[in-house]
């Protein structure tokens, strides 16, 4: 009688601990040379923009979700990044990452689902232009 009641209060703080997926803060795989990965805190399902040195990259989606954005191609030196998608916001949703030449980075953003209502119609964006070597694909990690 006394251990089920123990058990209860014991149950309660032990399952926020438990049900928190944590998401590793360094890649869990060496990175190749010029590999850019960019791990979210959630699950997206597409709709992603990127610009990358003030130049539209085109993302190719994998499968339906994704949870990790990986830019390959990427030379050495500063690059500049911007996320945008249309029911995601990003935290941070740009930065500047120092490509070394000899291994990749990993970075985790904060990622949060944003169902806003917009009225109107919105202005066409032209396609985005691929950059030559430099792909963009969201997947599972």
């Amino acid at each position: 009688m006394i251990r089920a009641r123990l058990a209860l209060p014991v149950l309660l703080l032990l399952a926020p601990a438990t049900a928190c997926k944590k998401i590793p803060l360094t890649s869990p795989k060496a990175l190749p040379a010029g590999t850019l990965v960019l791990r979210f805190s959630r699950e997206l399902k597409g709709n992603l923009e990127l610009t990358l040195d003030d130049a539209r990259i085109p993302v190719t989606v994998a499968k339906k979700k994704g949870n990790a954005l990986v830019i390959t191609g990427l030379s050495t030196g500063l690059h500049h990044y911007f996320l945008t998608g249309p029911q995601d916001a990003f935290g941070p949703a740009g930065g500047e990452v120092s490509m070394p030449d000899d291994r990749g980075v990993y970075e985790v953003v904060l990622a949060q689902r944003l169902d806003a209502v917009l009225y109107g119609k919105p202005a066409a964006d032209l396609p985005a232009q691929a950059q030559p070597g430099i792909t963009a694909r969201l997947e599972k990690w």
